[in-house]
């Protein structure tokens, strides 16, 4: 652990820290991605720690600027252990003395990063936590998620409902609380959109991790009832990868559904299949601000 520890200090190298839970796929992951460009572009040094080990973002962050440590999920020990420790987190970077430190999501990366000392503490909200309260097994209580957010000197939500629910479930917090939308890359969106994709057939789709909150599940029988309402030609296209593949594959199947719904994983661009797609669909239980439907909305 103490020479992880020395690892870690040698290569950190700026005063701001942004704490984040893992680099899979995911919005608020894409999200923390164009504001790292925005930052690069500056000249900002960031450090990035990211708790859950990398994930397909992981090679896209290579700005000279940026340093990222990640804490591999099987095979780092000594990384397991420390983020699972909060003062032994806290004694690892405690003498960096930062200016800043960022809780990018909720949940773990937010218990920890409220223990490390700064000049100012962010915490950045990505969902609304009223309808969609997941951190709740990260802390012994509500109040206990509570009393960590009191230690923050910023609260961001990247939506006003997001905000709105939060006031709603945590009345108590004195931390200031402010709204900042989701950051989007216009023009390398519309670049990377040019493509040659066609798809035959009136095509839906819908891009996001296959996570139950997203409601891909009833968006699969939506469209198994349009099917039997239609004679032209329709598709569904979901992108996407995570837990629930296996589940919406056998749904698939079992609707009889294979030749018209693809699970097509996980695409690095997956603005050329929604630039050839006809309809874009959320349709997910709740939302903070969905990167995905601003894409859709850059795209036409």
């Amino acid at each position: 652990i103490n020479q992880k520890k020395k690892e870690i200090i040698e290569k950190i190298n700026g005063s701001l820290l942004v704490v984040i839970n893992t680099l899979r796929a995911g919005g608020a992951e894409r999200a923390l991605i164009n504001l790292l460009g925005l930052l690069a572009v500056r000249g900002v040094s960031v450090n990035v720690i990211s708790l859950y080990g990398g994930g397909v973002y992981s090679s896209q962050i290579n700005h000279p600027h940026v340093h990222v440590e990640l804490f591999p999920l099987e095979d780092d020990i000594a990384g397991k252990l420390i983020i699972n420790t909060i003062p032994n987190f806290q004694e690892m970077v405690i003498d960096k003395k930062f200016d800043v430190v960022i809780s990018f999501l909720e949940g773990h990366a937010t218990l920890l990063g409220s223990s490390i000392p700064a000049r100012k503490k962010i915490a950045w909200c990505h969902t609304n936590l009223k309808t969609y309260h997941w951190t709740s097994n990260f802390f012994v209580s509500d109040a206990a998620e509570q009393a960590c957010y009191n230690k923050f000197d910023e609260i961001v939500f990247v939506s006003q409902s997001g905000l709105a629910g939060f006031c709603e479930l945590y009345p108590g917090i004195n931390s200031h609380m402010s709204v900042i939308p989701n950051v989007f890359n216009s023009s390398q969106i519309i670049k990377l959109a040019h493509g040659s994709v066609n798809f035959s057939g009136f095509t839906f789709i819908t891009v996001g991790r296959l996570t139950a909150v997203k409601g891909f599940d009833r968006l699969i029988e939506a469209f198994a009832d349009v099917c039997l309402r239609v004679t032209k030609e329709v598709n569904l296209v979901i992108i996407g990868i995570g837990e629930e593949y296996e589940r919406l594959s056998a749904l698939v199947s079992s609707l009889e559904l294979t030749e018209r719904v693809i699970l097509m994983g996980y695409s690095e661009n997956p603005y050329q299949y929604m630039s050839a797609a006809d309809v874009y669909i959320s349709s997910s239980y709740t939302e903070g601000q969905p990167l995905s439907i601003g894409e859709a909305l850059i795209l036409g």
